[in-house]
């Protein structure tokens, strides 16, 4: 997906499939990223400032910097490669340490994050 440059602020993108995408110089400004996949995405000169990682993947995401990681909220929950620790532990991977009767959970929702909060709720 090429996103090179795209004006992204406030964006919520629900379902998009982000890995490998070129997000080159892209305002990415309070963004929420949440539990996405991000994965092998080039995000050189992106502005990442107060988007929201929480639970994002990280690894493999090409010319990202401490610099514009720190810059956005719960970047330290974000799954990533050790070159961009930036000083805080790494969180586990979801799958590992998981409970058996959580696996489909967690995949569902790290594939499709709606039909997982759906399927949570129906678990319950």
């Amino acid at each position: 997906m090429d996103l090179e440059e795209a004006d992204l602020t406030e964006a919520n993108p629900q379902g998009a499939p982000l890995w490998n995408a070129n997000l080159r110089g892209a305002d990415l400004q309070e963004a929420t990223l949440d539990g996405w996949n991000l994965q092998g995405a080039d995000i050189d000169g992106a502005n990442l400032s107060k988007a929201d990682f929480e639970g994002a993947d990280l690894h493999s995401a090409r010319n990202l910097t401490c610099e514009q990681l720190t810059s956005a909220r719960n970047w330290e929950l974000a799954y990533r490669d050790e070159e961009i620790a930036c000083g805080a532990p790494i969180p586990e991977p979801p799958l590992e340490g998981a409970a058996e009767g959580d696996m489909l959970r967690i995949c569902v929702r790290w594939l499709n994050p709606s039909l997982g909060v759906m399927l949570s709720k129906a678990l319950e």
